[in-house]
């Protein structure tokens, strides 16, 4: 089953998981980082509690370093439904004065806002992903017809750099996307520019042509709404 990577903005931290086999998986360091406290320590905390260490697990996440490139590295993650119970082992009277604050907010808004935003973030980049991937293959398939059409025979590089071109588009460059890298808006954009490059190559437009609509196109997409989940 695919997994597909999920990024909350939740009280000044980016908080990191990942839908895994229709669980949502919370990588724990952004978390007691963002509430101030210290990771090894709560690190061991979790090891040593009889429950939670039981469903304790690396997980593979997309982190972005100080230099604004994205890294694969693995995190220490608990299953969303636990993060309440790791929750409440922290104490607020015990922590350092100039945290506690944090922790209260943390406690006191982590019980729901952040189950609402993990849950609200996989659903809409589930989809989101979805679409991007379908509509992948509607140019995929169109693309074929057409090359078969005026008789030439479909090989691998027609449809890889159609799908270059397309992410051109987007961000400028012809190159693969790691689409866990993309955010949700940057997902619908690939998405709609993809819709559209399908139209354009069923209308007979050539490559250059192609190319000449489709950086018109994303440019416009900034200027509209994109498409939202239900």
């Amino acid at each position: 089953m695919t997994s597909h990577p999920i990024r909350v903005e939740f009280a000044g931290a980016t908080l990191l998981g990942v839908l895994d086999g229709g669980v949502a998986w919370v990588a724990m360091k952004p978390v007691v980082e963002g509430m101030g406290l210290a990771w090894q320590r709560q690190y061991q905390k979790l090891l040593d509690d009889e429950v939670l260490s039981q469903v304790v697990t690396e997980k593979v996440m997309t982190s972005h370093g100080a230099d604004g490139k994205a890294y694969r590295v693995n995190m220490l993650c608990l299953p969303e439904e636990y993060l309440q119970g790791w929750l409440f082992t922290v104490n607020p009277r015990k922590v350092k004065p100039e945290i506690k604050d944090a922790v209260i907010r943390y406690k006191r808004e982590c019980y729901a806002a952040l189950h609402r935003a993990f849950t609200k973030g996989v659903s809409d980049r589930v989809v989101a992903i979805d679409s991007k991937r379908a509509l992948g293959k509607v140019v995929a398939d169109i693309l074929n017809d057409v090359l078969i059409e005026s008789g030439k025979e479909p090989k691998r590089h027609h449809f890889m750099n159609e799908h270059r071109l397309c992410n051109m588009a987007l961000n400028g460059q012809f190159a693969g996307i790691d689409e866990s890298t993309l955010s949700e808006a940057d997902l619908w954009k690939l998405a709609e520019i993809r819709r559209r490059d399908a139209v354009l190559i069923a209308k007979g437009l050539t490559y250059q042509e192609r190319k000449a609509g489709l950086i018109e196109f994303a440019r416009g997409l900034s200027q509209k709404s994109l498409p939202k989940a239900a």
